[in-house]
């Protein structure tokens, strides 16, 4: 190797520096390779040894600190401690409540929580992301107050967002106006962040059986004009996706409030598509006809059996809609609605109408 690399440079340095450049390369080429190797290793006994650990910390759980005792597993170094928070939380996500909080007070009883509450407030953020995100899957309400105060003096967007996260797994009612504060603005995360988030508070207010007060909460951020409509769109794509089958009325008001936001109109079709809201089909009628077509495709995507005949009638002449998109939605729904919807498209495949025709053959023919 030395010699193809002396063939190779020797027109171009002269042979001392060649010599000297040559041996500096692979001199830095031993060194990476050991390096590597080293690292490799020290990674893999880490892993070895977290193993170890998670080990002897499932042990001590599910003996409920008989054997080992609390003593001879007591956390010394971040690796055991962060074992003992992992195993504990993937406990906690198994078990019954009242189980789970006695994992958590024999966690507290070890130190962990005050460990990790440390690295929490660490100078690397990395550190305070990761120690932030064990704290808020643990779901202590104790921590409530911590999550506050670092929410008012963080400044990293991602270890705030992480914050926030946390904060509104275990919210109560005055942590709503703290978390909209953050996610009001746009430009903070996204959309799906915001659904998440509301996801969150709503169940945790469901775990506390208190469903009445979590509605009038949504229902006061829906309603507030002060808030962005993007949202109060995402408040009401949450409580869909959470299955917050309490909210039909509130989803129904907030449509006919906010009709003038076609992306509201959307939201508010899909929250009631989840939670079986819409059983007349009125709204879903009424969809049909926007002038957005963007509302339409979702209506229309939307239709059922239960809806009426009414309803389907409307959605068949969809199958002529100036747009694809609403045009391919309605032509797959009525394929979806048994004998009542072919029949609606054998009676469009010979329509005038060369759009309904060719989107009503094509489903037809079986695509």
């Amino acid at each position: 190797m030395y010699d193809t690399l002396v063939r190779i440079l020797s027109p171009f340095l002269s042979k001392p520096l060649l010599s000297a450049a040559i041996r500096g390369i692979l001199l830095s080429t031993l060194v990476m390779v050991a390096v590597m190797i080293g690292h490799k290793l020290l990674v893999e006994h880490r892993e070895r040894l977290a193993r170890r650990l998670r080990g002897r910390y499932l042990s001590f759980f599910l003996s409920h600190g008989i054997h080992p005792t609390p003593d001879q597993v007591r956390p010394t170094g971040r690796l055991s401690c962060n074992s003992c928070a992992d195993v504990a939380i993937s406990l906690c996500s198994r078990v019954r409540r009242d189980e789970s909080t006695r994992y958590r007070e024999m966690l507290q009883g070890l130190g962990v929580i005050d460990r990790i509450r440390r690295d929490a407030v660490a100078r690397s953020w990395i550190m305070r992301h990761k120690a932030v995100e064990k704290l808020g899957f643990l779901l202590f309400p104790e921590l409530a107050p911590f999550f506050r105060q670092r929410l008012a003096s963080e400044k990293d967007v991602n270890v705030r967002s992480k914050l926030i996260w946390a904060l509104s797994r275990i919210a109560e009612p005055d942590d709503i106006p703290l978390i909209n504060g953050f996610i009001d603005d746009p430009r903070f995360m996204s959309a799906k962040f915001n659904e998440s988030i509301y996801c969150n508070i709503i169940t945790a207010f469901r775990s506390r059986n208190e469903e009445n007060l979590c509605l009038d909460l949504l229902e006061r951020c829906i309603m507030d004009e002060g808030l962005h409509p993007l949202l109060r769109r995402d408040i009401i794509e949450a409580c869909g996706a959470a299955a917050f089958f309490a909210a039909n009325q509130l989803i129904t008001a907030a449509y006919y409030r906010l009709s003038s936001l076609p992306e509201v109109k959307i939201t508010c079709l899909r929250a009631l598509a989840s939670i079986g809201g819409d059983t007349s089909g009125t709204m879903t009628r009424s969809c049909l006809t926007d002038p957005d077509w963007r509302v339409r495709a979702v209506a229309a995507k939307g239709v059922q059996k239960r809806h009426g005949s009414q309803t389907i009638a409307v959605l068949a002449e969809l199958l002529g809609d100036r747009n694809y998109t609403v045009r391919l939605n309605a032509a797959v729904t009525l394929g979806t609605l048994g004998e009542t919807g072919r029949v609606l498209l054998h009676k469009q495949a010979d329509s005038s109408d060369r759009f309904a025709r060719d989107v009503a053959r094509f489903m037809l023919e079986g695509h």
